[in-house]
């Protein structure tokens, strides 16, 4: 897995952030915890083919939006995002 847009504002406050955003998805579970298997690895793995998975991060007004998609489809995205005025998404 890499970064599209490693210097976007959003990508470097998930850098700093990273262990509130595990924290709150791991409150969702009920034991406050989880276990990720090799066979969750390699399933990822199939679904997204040589990394090919990227994590999509939108900040937007009611949260962070997060999604898994692939690596063409984040690059549109990016590209389309970078061509609309500011203050858009």
């Amino acid at each position: 897995m890499g970064e599209i847009n490693p210097e976007h504002a959003v990508t470097k406050a998930m850098h700093d952030q990273w262990q509130v955003i595990v924290a709150l998805l791991l409150s969702r579970e009920s034991n406050l915890g989880t276990v990720i298997t090799m066979r969750e690895i390699e399933s990822l793995e199939t679904l997204f083919p040589t990394g090919n998975a990227v994590v999509l991060v939108h900040e937007k007004k009611d949260g962070l939006h997060l999604k898994l998609i692939s690596k063409d489809l984040a690059e549109q995205i990016a590209k389309d995002e970078a061509t609309q005025p500011r203050g858009h998404s």
